[in-house]
C-alpha cells in the first residue's frame, strides 16, 4: 500500500500539520486496518457484509505508515477510500500522545463509491469547520 517515498511524504505532511495547527483528510484507494473485524451495512443499498482488512506486515513501509496514521489522530481527522465499491462508515482505532499521556481518539473512515453507477449518483460533500 505504501512505498518508502509515500511513507516519508506522509510523515513530513503529518509533522507539518502539527507544526502549523492544520488537519489532514486522507484519500486512499484501499481502507487501512481498523483494528477490529468489521460487519458493515452499505448506506446506499442496505447490503450487509464482512469487511476483510489485513494489518500490514511488520517491517514494511505500509506497516510504518499504518503505525504513523493510527498514532496521529490529533491531525488526521478523516480517511476516505473506495476500493470496496460500496458506501459505509467505520472507525479506525487510533490515538495520540498529549503531555505524555495517550489519548484514544478514533479516526472516522468513509468508504465511498464516489461515481455514478447505473441511474444513481454516489457523491459526497465534505464540509470542514
Amino acid at each position: 500500500m505504501f512505498d518508502e517515498d509515500q511513507y516519508r511524504r506522509l510523515a513530513n505532511d503529518i509533522e507539518s500539520a502539527r507544526n502549523h495547527g492544520r488537519i489532514i483528510l486522507m484519500f486512499m484507494h484501499e481502507a487501512i486496518y481498523s483494528g477490529k473485524s468489521e460487519t458493515v451495512t452499505d448506506l446506499f443499498d442496505g447490503k450487509v457484509y464482512e469487511l476483510r482488512m489485513v494489518l500490514p506486515q511488520e517491517g514494511t513501509f505500509s506497516r510504518k505508515a499504518y503505525d504513523l496514521i493510527v498514532s496521529s489522530s490529533d491531525v488526521i481527522k478523516g480517511i476516505f477510500f473506495g476500493h470496496e465499491h460500496s458506501d459505509f462508515d467505520i472507525d479506525i482505532q487510533a490515538g495520540f500522545y498529549k503531555n505524555g499521556e495517550y489519548v484514544n481518539c478514533n479516526i472516522p473512515a468513509h468508504c465511498l463509491t464516489s461515481n455514478a453507477l447505473g441511474n444513481e449518483e454516489h457523491i459526497v460533500k465534505i464540509t470542514v469547520d
